[in-house]
């Protein structure tokens, strides 16, 4: 079996404080290593009480990028 690379979930709602911990936990973990090896994360996934606050804090980390 081929390693995967796994997903983060954000899955109850934040205060902005936990929601900026929660992105730099996963910039952090998505850029080990260059992101090379196959246990960073490449996807995040949202419920939808988090979204706005976890994008908010995505969007103001310089290391962070949206497409």
């Amino acid at each position: 079996m081929k390693p995967k690379n796994p997903f983060s979930i954000v899955n109850r709602p934040v205060e902005f404080m936990s929601a900026r911990k929660a992105a730099e936990d996963i910039i952090m973990g998505a850029s080990f290593d260059n992101g090379v090896l196959c246990t960073s994360e490449k996807q995040t996934i949202l419920v939808e009480g988090v979204c706005s606050r976890f994008l908010e804090a995505m969007r103001r980390d310089a290391r962070a990028y949206e497409m």
